[in-house]
């Protein structure tokens, strides 16, 4: 039996009201040569069964069980498994337009890329995807080997961090895994792929239809685990960087990096005052890090530099 041309991987956990809609949207695609890996990470609700149903519906969809280990490790698992060409990584609650599968192959096959990337759109409450039907002018992209730099463009043609809004060839994330145990996990993943310079398209349409959760952690309180979490995955960044071109390093460490520690801060001055001290101390632990790595420079951060300083200081103390 020939490898299916995709992969869809989509980890399921406590999402029995939305489930049906999002594997129905991938039985929906206009694009037919795909094999759906779901991975069961302990839902304790309906979930399994619902993938029990479906898999007998369609032989497409296999269903794998797991104890509950988190998303990261959900899609580890997929990757472990996965036999297509290229991969997508759906999550359980959002959904995907009828002709996503059908376009971004096109494009990667078109342009001989690695990867094809496109923007989502925000599903709110109960709210379907609007379909919208693309015309052939509507679906022409850019190609480019410096996707890092598209980050913070303006205009049609820019990236996005999350992994749902892009199509991998599965030879791009060669020996790449998610980082277990943390929250933010899209984000290193992503990055850790782009400093591989792939052979990139950029699609200016939405295919993706992303659930509006008032739950998410970027809604929910700011923990200092949340914080370490932001801590690992910017080493790892950092890490890969050291091994980059040089422009690569001087991107990550002016615009990429004081990024991701404003969000950070911003986070922290908005928590509660009595929560803030413990906050600081692990903001703190993870500046010293950065700076230990040659990453805490004014350039880029001139806004917060001297605060993330004072911070240095009041902590050796």
């Amino acid at each position: 039996m020939l490898s299916p041309k995709i992969s869809v991987i989509i980890p399921v956990y406590k999402v029995e009201q939305y489930l049906a809609t999002c594997l129905e949207s991938v039985l929906a695609q206009t694009f037919d040569d795909f094999e759906v890996i779901c991975v069961n990470d302990g839902s304790p609700d309906n979930c399994g069964k619902i993938l029990e149903d479906y898999a007998k519906k369609d032989n497409r969809i296999k269903v794998i069980t797991q104890e509950n280990k988190g998303l990261s490790m959900a899609r580890n698992q997929g990757l472990k498994v996965a036999k297509g060409e290229y991969i997508f990584f759906l999550d359980s609650d959002d959904c995907m337009h009828p002709d996503l599968l059908k376009i971004t192959y096109m494009a990667a096959q078109k342009n001989k890329a690695d990867l094809v990337s496109f923007h989502a759109v925000k599903l709110k409450a109960d709210v379907p995807f609007i379909i919208k039907k693309f015309c052939k002018k509507e679906c022409r992209g850019i190609c480019t080997t410096h996707p890092l730099f598209y980050q913070k463009r303006w205009g049609r043609y820019y990236l996005h961090l999350n992994v749902w809004t892009k199509l991998f060839s599965k030879r791009s994330l060669k020996g790449l895994n998610f980082i277990p145990g943390i929250t933010y996990e899209d984000y290193p993943f992503t990055y850790a792929v782009l400093l591989r310079h792939p052979k990139t398209v950029f699609l200016p349409i939405a295919l993706y239809g992303y659930r509006y959760n008032p739950a998410s952690i970027s809604r929910s309180s700011f923990l200092p685990k949340h914080i370490r979490d932001y801590q690992t995955g910017i080493l790892d960044v950092l890490t890969r960087t050291k091994k980059a071109p040089i422009l690569d390093q001087i991107f990550i460490k002016i615009r990429v990096c004081p990024l991701l520690l404003k969000q950070q801060y911003r986070k922290i001055m908005k928590s509660p005052k009595t929560e803030q001290k413990d906050l600081l101390v692990a903001f703190t632990e993870e500046l010293n890090e950065i700076q230990k790595m040659g990453f805490l420079t004014f350039w880029g951060m001139w806004g917060h530099f001297f605060t993330y300083k004072r911070l240095l200081n009041q902590w050796k103390k």
